[in-house]
């Protein structure tokens, strides 16, 4: 990724609230191995995303999309 010509945006939840939401998600391979394996993933890669991101957006509680939005907007400019 060319960081000069790209803003990278984490948008960050805990494990357990990413679990919650996509776990009736049946599309999503990670999840046949249970919510141990996402929790397993996202440790080892929370470090990589907190390091490399420019704009880091919690989307712990939620919020509409207008609101996430409206933030990483106001981060970029």
């Amino acid at each position: 990724i060319n960081r000069e010509e790209n803003v990278i945006i984490y948008i960050n939840a805990s494990g357990d609230v990413i679990f919650n939401r996509i776990k009736d998600d049946t599309t999503r391979p990670l999840l046949k191995d249970g919510k141990t394996a996402l929790l397993s993933l996202l440790k080892r890669r929370a470090p990589i995303y907190e390091k490399s991101c420019d704009v880091k957006i919690n989307v712990e509680k939620e919020r509409n999309i207008k609101a996430i939005t409206r933030e990483i907007t106001e981060n970029l400019f």
